[in-house]
């Protein structure tokens, strides 16, 4: 049936409706969808295309640099980015393929044609996907800095920059080679395209490896491009990211060092700081250590901080410990108004009391919103066995109702607060030692609290009693 005059109903469509018929197209076929709408429904387009519209990527290889220096330079597109995603990294062969003779010789029991069609893959993603410039070095490439500044420079309406290894989602200039396995299995499960390596592709890439580098090009390109950014991400929530650069040969300090104002002018303009330690940053605890030390020192200015400890171990060294311990231990922030600590659920972390509560109290007069997820408070024991700190249920248990009934009297201008845990048979405190689930639950029920909807216990009710009664 023809429209009537001045009606289109597609665009008139419920924006679920909407929202939920593009999520089954892939991306190319998706952007088309913005030709449907009119020019008086704008907003109902960006809502519907999402984070394919206002999420761009960007690497530092030749491919993906000359593709978004393509996209900012487009007014539409320009227009409605409000997230700019870098992935410092890229591929580089390790060994040289000579021909497809060799490639039959690594893979002997595939066919020709299978052989063939890895080879090309192979070549393909390679050339898409190489080092613009020599990665191993620590200098930032003038023409990598200089596409990346010039497109923050047409990115008026820009507010978040994230930092990480993998693709988590959906967006302009996002290839295949860098999904998440979340995301893959995502995309796969709707009858996307997901870049699905055969037995023969997987063998032949071992002759490749992914790097990183130009890690700091994108925060001398901010300051170039004298972009006052607010919001901060390094990693992505607690999407499964992976190690990056097991045989990187710098370090995060020299890396910082190629380009000493970039960061002092980036963090103190900062508002809003999120840290996924699911990304790992560096393999050398000297280089981390220094590099989280560092941010925590000089992001002065921030609101809103957020740690999600994806990888945490109390009794090791772990990037999830050294963000935690170094933002509790140096962080000051006099505007910090809300607080956000997590971890997935099935495995809660120790925190430590002693530096939870040191921090709290630098930020008593200020601190609004509190929520920790995925966590229990410890004390720290000096008693160790194996070289492990030893902890009893006793002694983690009352801890942890001490820390609930200490908080409202020390954060008095507290709204809201929140401790999740979720409900489980036990929780590891270190290697062969467990507090039982009935242990917590024992201790819930005593202080009157009740499981959620989500079987999870949020000790924050007894807090929140508490402050109703003060």
């Amino acid at each position: 049936m023809a429209p009537a005059p001045g009606h289109d109903y597609f665009s008139e469509l419920p924006l679920e409706i909407l929202q939920g018929t593009a999520s089954y197209l892939g991306s190319w076929d998706k952007l088309k969808l913005r030709t449907v709408f009119p020019k008086t429904k704008v907003d109902m387009m960006v809502a519907t295309l999402g984070e394919l519209l206002t999420t761009v990527y960007v690497s530092p290889t030749k491919t993906s640099l000359e593709h978004f220096e393509n996209i900012t330079k487009s007014p539409f597109f320009a227009q409605h980015i409000r997230k700019l995603v870098y992935i410092p990294r890229a591929m580089v062969q390790k060994s040289q393929i000579d021909d497809l003779d060799e490639c039959r010789w690594i893979c002997p029991e595939f066919s020709r044609t299978e052989v063939r069609a890895a080879y090309e893959q192979f070549n393909h993603q390679l050339a898409e996907h190489k080092a613009h410039c020599s990665a191993k070095s620590c200098q930032i490439n003038d023409l990598v800095l200089n596409i990346l500044q010039k497109g923050l420079e047409r990115l008026k309406g820009l507010k978040v920059g994230v930092l990480t290894n993998y693709i988590h989602g959906e967006g302009l200039n996002a290839t295949a080679l860098w999904y998440c396995s979340d995301y893959v299995k995502q995309r796969h499960n709707l009858g996307l395209h997901v870049l699905l390596a055969t037995g023969a592709v997987r063998r032949i890439f071992i002759y490749a490896d992914y790097v990183p580098f130009q890690l700091f090009a994108i925060f001398e390109a901010i300051r170039l491009a004298k972009l006052n950014l607010r919001n901060l991400e390094l990693g992505n929530n607690l999407c499964g990211g992976r190690k990056i650069g097991l045989d990187y040969q710098g370090s995060l300090m020299q890396d910082m060092n190629a380009s000493p104002g970039a960061l002092t002018y980036v963090l103190p303009k900062l508002r809003k700081l999120t840290v996924s330690c699911s990304d790992k940053w560096a393999t050398r605890e000297q280089s981390s250590s220094r590099f989280w030390k560092y941010m925590a020192c000089h992001t002065n200015g921030i609101q809103d901080l957020t740690l999600y400890l994806d990888q945490f171990s109390y009794a090791l060294i772990t990037t999830g410990q050294e963000v935690f311990e170094k933002f509790m231990r140096h962080g000051n922030y006099p505007s910090l108004q809300k607080l956000r600590i997590q971890r997935k659920n099935t495995s809660p972390c120790m925190l430590d009391r002693n530096l939870l509560v040191e921090f709290l109290r630098r930020h008593y007069d200020s601190l609004q919103h509190i929520s920790f997820a995925g966590v229990i408070i410890a004390e720290h024991s000096e008693s160790t066995i194996d070289g492990e700190p030893w902890y009893s249920e006793e002694t983690v248990c009352d801890t942890f109702q001490g820390f609930v009934k200490w908080v409202p009297a020390f954060v008095i201008e507290l709204q809201s607060f929140e401790m999740k845990v979720h409900r489980q048979d036990k929780y590891k405190l270190y290697h062969g030692r467990w507090l039982q689930g009935h242990t917590l639950d024992t201790l819930a029920e005593e202080m009157g609290l009740s499981p959620s909807s989500t079987n999870e216990w949020d000790f924050g009710q007894a807090v929140r009693k508490m402050l109703k009664s003060a």
